[in-house]
């Protein structure tokens, strides 16, 4: 049924233009009247659409016509432009315009000339109501497409309305200064941003992030803030501080946020800083790091120089957790199996596979294939080697078919297309094993005599309830390296630690050489039953680069109703740290042990009550 509506004389189609294939900018002039949503109503051979629609009224400069209203309409066409012979009516309850086909194609023009000679001209407040206009308008359609065209469409937009603030700092005499030193991606929603803003008389500011397209996000709310001497020594210099910068003041912050629709311009963020009374700098951003292998490390650098090893630290908890914790879910989606190389004939009859990580360094397969060779039960083994380092492909297929040829044992090389850590490595290599009983190797652990898979899977067919099995690991100089895994606190920290079981002490040491349950074990040399493996999904990829997968997966077990063995009879040799560069285990363990004790500080503690995992050094 058709709405009744009075037509009112001058309220016109002005002009328009395509934001996108689906998205058409509608200027109309004068108001449509109780400040209610339009609709927009396409009519085409006797049917009627409705379409979405978002509008604001703007005012424009006096001189053109007047000061009278008009209307602005963001509109998407599910089809993209209408059909010939369809016809646009614009209503609310009160009036309606009607657009032909005609008048549509006579006042459509680029977007910049429209920019240029409709909507430049405004006065501040209506461009600003505009583009917020617009931008929220356009949300929805580039959620649905990630339209680069209209991202880009969208920063004209922007380009054009935003009122500009005053150029960035150029001296320390300046009063107000902001900067953002580290502006990363996890996603094309999902950001972090790293900097600095100071004004030097007032404390209350407000610093808002513009992107590309036009979204406004407040940085400051819910932002971790800290001390920033440098900053209070730039703007010092030689003189003393005023009243209110003085050092200590948290000049600094951090934030993780999301935009409401992908931002896809890596260039063009501005910082702006204001104070209550509007006066305000800017600044344009660096362009935003989108490799998250660099945006990982950006963020783990942040955690190590502003966060705190408690447990309820804000910048932890507020935004590390949730940064972080979505970049891996998009490193486990992006990480794939490029390529799988058989290297001789596998057996026909494997009990274990052994899936061994390959990062950084390659040389330590020759390494192990010496040991194994040497072991007449390994040629049974389902021997899968998985490259965690793609880069270091060529050259690995330089040497795999000789390695083969000279010590005579089959084995796998699963290729990643990128570098997706310690958890998507053994992840993913363990969905080619072919065994019953999955083992999961460290490529700088080397064996010195055979027999000792045969032995540990003998030994965990044997016990009932098993869940991980981990042997007795040794240093170079037969010292302990792994005994078993326990947790244990720092006095007066909230954070639980792995530590190993008698850890240094010589590999004799009686206590060392008894067979018993531990809360976890290592995974450096982990064994498991591959129906387990699968039960429990593996490990989590949700800590960074290696170190407690090991242990929240035996956690896992054990509230699965499982235990956790070690079995000193089976003795290897460890270079620990080897095959992960050293610098970032450092950066990721202060994470890793936080997210660990976020997870399980109760039954951890449960546990290390427990009389029978309390033997330690």
């Amino acid at each position: 049924m058709r709405l009744p509506f009075t037509r009112r004389r001058g309220s016109d189609l002005d002009c328009a233009t395509w934001l996108s294939e689906r998205l058409l900018l509608l200027l109309l002039v004068g108001r449509l009247g109780g400040g209610e949503q339009p609709r927009v109503v396409t009519h085409h051979n006797g049917e009627a659409t409705d379409l979405e629609v978002r509008g604001t009224v703007y005012t424009p400069a006096v001189g053109d016509n007047g000061t009278e209203r008009r209307t602005a309409l963001v509109v998407r066409f599910p089809a993209g432009p209408p059909p010939s012979g369809t016809t646009l009516e614009v209503r609310t309850t009160r009036r309606a315009v009607r657009i032909r086909e005609g008048q549509l194609s006579r006042a459509t023009t680029d977007l910049r000339t429209l920019l240029r000679q409709q909507l430049a001209p405004l006065d501040v407040a209506a461009r600003q109501r505009l583009l917020a206009s617009i931008v929220e308008g356009a949300e929805a359609e580039l959620a649905r497409t990630s339209s680069y065209s209209l991202a880009r469409n969208l920063n004209l937009v922007r380009d054009a309305l935003r009122q500009p603030l005053a150029a960035r700092f150029k001296t320390t005499d300046d009063r107000q200064a902001v900067q953002v030193e580290r502006l990363l991606a996890i996603d094309e929603r999902s950001f972090w941003v790293r900097g600095w803003a100071s004004d030097r008389i007032a404390t209350d500011v407000q610093v808002e992030l513009v992107s590309p397209e036009g979204h406004r996000i407040p940085v400051l709310e819910g932002a971790h803030r800290h001390a920033r001497p440098d900053v209070d020594q730039f703007f010092a210099g030689s003189r003393a501080l005023v009243s209110g910068v003085e050092t200590g003041a948290k000049h600094g912050f951090v934030r993780y946020f999301e935009v409401p629709s992908p931002s896809l311009i890596p260039s063009g963020w501005i910082a702006e800083l204001r104070d209550l009374g509007g006066e305000g700098v800017e600044e344009e951003a660096p362009p935003v790091a989108t490799d998250l292998a660099s945006v990982r490390n950006g963020i783990m650098t942040d955690i190590k120089d502003f966060a705190s090893r408690q447990l309820d630290d804000e910048l932890l908890c507020d935004h590390a957790h949730p940064a972080l914790t979505k970049l891996q879910e998009h490193l486990g989606d992006s990480t794939r199996v490029d390529t799988v190389t058989q290297y001789g004939k596998p057996g026909s009859s494997a009990e274990v596979s052994v899936v061994v990580p390959l990062y950084g360094r390659i040389d330590f397969i020759e390494h192990q294939l010496c040991q194994f060779m040497h072991d007449p039960h390994f040629r049974e083994v389902d021997l899968i080697y998985v490259l965690d380092s793609p880069e270091l492909g060529q050259q690995l297929d330089e040497s795999a078919a000789a390695l083969h040829a000279l010590y005579e044992l089959p084995f796998r090389i699963v290729t990643l297309s990128r570098n997706g850590g310690y958890s998507i490595a053994n992840n993913l290599g363990a969905s080619f094993a072919r065994g019953r009983l999955l083992l999961l190797l460290n490529s700088d652990v080397v064996p010195d005599a055979p027999g000792w898979l045969q032995t540990m899977a003998a030994f965990y067919d044997a016990t009932p309830s098993i869940g991980a099995l981990g042997p007795k690991l040794v240093y170079e100089d037969e010292s302990l390296q792994h005994a078993g895994l326990y947790f244990d606190r720092e006095p007066g920290a909230s954070l639980w630690a792995n530590l190993h079981y008698f850890k240094g002490l010589q590999s004799d040491f009686q206590p060392a050489n008894v067979t018993r349950p531990v809360p976890a074990v290592t995974g450096a040399c982990l064994l498991i039953e591959r129906a387990l493996w699968e039960e429990v999904d593996g490990l989590r990829p949700i800590f960074v680069q290696g170190g407690y997968e090991d242990s929240d997966l035996c956690l896992r077990l054990i509230e699965s109703g499982r235990d956790n063995w070690y079995l000193p009879h089976v003795a290897l040799h460890h270079l620990e740290d080897q095959s992960f560069p050293s610098d970032a285990r450092r950066m990721a363990t202060s994470y890793n042990a936080w997210l660990q004790t976020h997870l399980w500080d109760e039954r951890i503690g449960q546990l290390m009550r427990d009389e029978l995992f309390a033997a330690r050094p």
